[in-house]
């Protein structure tokens, strides 16, 4: 059974507030003298006390936890960004708790609301919502500080933070321009999501500044999975009985399916895609890549959370570019 302040006040011989104070460091503050405090900190240790941080919680209406909402935890990406808001929550005293969406509407509704009743103090969240109706009914009936992750949601009241997607697009479909004079397809995510619109545009802003004419029958959107990359990519080589130039992808999950179609068809193009993973540094299909910087996107996600328990600059929108990573873009 777990040892409680009582106990330990009685083997200390000392009141239970006396214990309490020592508890939370405040034990110079009442002028408690340094010998009880070494005696009661030395009954904790051979006893290990651990405080009831539910209990705590309730008293003080918070419990130190975040509730963490991601599509796909074995998406790089959402893997390596939860990884880091874990270990950088933790260094301000917070447990997180992870629900997964799989990018479903009804999913994420009920996620979240089960996260209220686990008592959370803050959400941090990948939304798949649109309707700003229903957004904003039911994140404002839920009582909580928010801040949104990698996509963009088109409230006033809301914060968030993103990649620059738009300009990580532009970027490396720019670098496919310089390089090939062929066709560049495209291949994108759910449509409907504001990263993709954003890379999307990206890519067809940089073909009209390089003069590459978009050929639509090469520009697919459909669903982030390996297996959707796949059948987009066999559509596109179907279409006109090769490869076109080079293959923009807007995630890596899209890539993974393009390579696989790449390796069993033993065809060759360039390809560039949003996100990274340190196994491109070693394919022999040349790839360039925009890494989201989850070091900076889960720092600054954290820091407008703790504003808002603070009731400190609530409504924050912040964009992080990502990391150009060129490698090699052209073959032996």
């Amino acid at each position: 059974m777990d040892v409680t302040i009582n106990e330990i006040a009685k083997k200390a011989g000392v009141s239970k507030t006396t214990v309490s104070f020592i508890l939370n460091d405040k034990g110079d503050r009442y002028k408690i003298s340094p010998q009880t405090i070494y005696k009661v900190k030395k009954i904790i240790k051979e006893t290990n006390y651990a405080p009831n941080l539910y209990a705590k919680g309730f008293r003080e209406k918070q419990t130190r936890s975040l509730g963490l909402v991601i599509p796909d935890p074995v998406n790089p990406f959402f893997a390596d960004l939860s990884k880091e808001i874990e270990r950088q929550a933790r260094k301000y005293g917070y447990q997180i708790l992870i629900s997964c969406s799989e990018d479903k509407k009804d999913t994420e509704l009920a996620v979240t609301i089960d996260l209220v009743k686990r008592r959370v103090d803050g959400l941090v969240i990948a939304s798949v919502l649109q309707n700003k109706t229903v957004i904003a009914r039911h994140y404002n009936a839920l009582k909580r500080s928010i801040v949104f992750i990698d996509r963009t949601i088109n409230l006033p009241q809301s914060s968030w933070v993103v990649s620059d997607n738009y300009s990580g697009a532009f970027q490396l479909t720019s670098k496919l321009c310089k390089t090939v004079s062929g066709k560049i397809a495209f291949i994108g995510g759910d449509k409907k999501l504001s990263t993709s619109k954003a890379r999307k545009k990206g890519f067809y802003d940089a073909l009209r500044q390089y003069n590459f004419t978009p050929d639509k029958k090469i520009i697919k959107e459909t669903t982030y999975t390996a297996n959707s990359g796949y059948k987009a990519m066999q559509k596109i080589y179907n279409i006109y009985k090769t490869m076109p130039a080079a293959v923009f992808t807007g995630a890596y999950s899209l890539l993974e399916g393009v390579l696989r179609f790449i390796t069993e068809t033993n065809k060759k193009t360039i390809v560039a895609t949003f996100d990274d993973h340190p196994l491109l540094d070693h394919l022999s299909v040349p790839v360039i890549s925009a890494k989201q910087d989850t070091v900076k996107i889960a720092a600054a996600a954290l820091k407008v959370l703790l504003s808002q328990f603070k009731k400190q600059n609530i409504k924050q929108k912040i964009t992080i570019p990502p990391i150009i990573n060129e490698r090699r873009i052209s073959y032996a």
